[in-house]
C-alpha cells in the first residue's frame, strides 16, 4: 500500500539522520505475516485494532508472554512475535482482567501501560481511525467497539 510506503520510507529517513541504515523490504501482506510469525524481522510495520472493547484485547497479546523460547510458538502474541519478555508485566496483565473494582483495574492498566511503554520494543505511532457518515434521520447504527464490528440490525430511518 502507497500509505505503508510512504510511512516506511519517513521512518527510513529519519534512522538516517540518527546515522542508522534501515533497509526497507518490500514485500506481500502473507509474506510479512509470515516472516512477522516466524519471528524473523528486525523491524516492522504493522497495524494493529482491538478485538473486543475491553483493554485487555490490547493488554493480553502486548504485554502477557510467560514463554519466550522460539519454540513457544505464541503466534497470537504480539509480545511473543516481537521476542519481548515482558517479566513483571506477565502477572500484572493476569490480576487486571480478574479486578471487578473498574476504578482499580483502571489503574491496573495505566501501570501497564507506562512500564510497556519504557521496556517494550513497540512504537506505537498512530491510532487508525474510521469515520462514518450518515443522514440526520438514522438512528441506531454502531460502529462497535472493534476494527470490523459494524451493525446494521438495529438502524431504523
Amino acid at each position: 500500500m502507497q500509505e505503508r510506503m510512504d510511512i516506511a520510507q519517513s521512518i527510513q529517513n529519519t534512522f538516517a539522520q540518527a546515522g542508522i541504515e534501515l533497509e526497507l523490504k518490500v514485500m506481500d501482506g502473507k509474506e510479512v505475516l509470515q516472516d512477522y510469525r516466524a519471528r524473523n524481522h528486525q523491524v516492522t510495520l504493522q497495524t494493529w485494532g482491538p478485538d473486543y472493547p475491553d483493554p485487555q484485547t490490547n493488554a493480553s497479546t502486548f504485554a502477557l508472554n510467560e514463554n519466550n523460547s522460539d519454540e513457544a510458538k505464541l503466534t497470537g502474541s504480539l509480545a511473543w512475535r516481537n521476542a519481548y519478555d515482558p517479566g513483571p508485566l506477565n502477572a500484572m496483565v493476569e490480576a487486571a482482567v480478574q479486578e471487578r473494582d473498574t476504578a482499580k483495574r483502571a489503574a491496573m492498566y495505566e501501570e501497564m501501560q507506562k512500564i510497556h511503554r519504557e521496556t517494550s520494543p513497540f512504537v506505537l505511532m498512530y491510532q487508525q481511525t474510521y469515520q462514518t457518515a450518515m443522514r440526520a434521520n438514522v438512528n441506531g447504527f454502531s460502529t462497535g467497539g472493534s476494527t470490523d464490528s459494524a451493525a446494521y440490525w438495529q438502524v431504523t430511518k
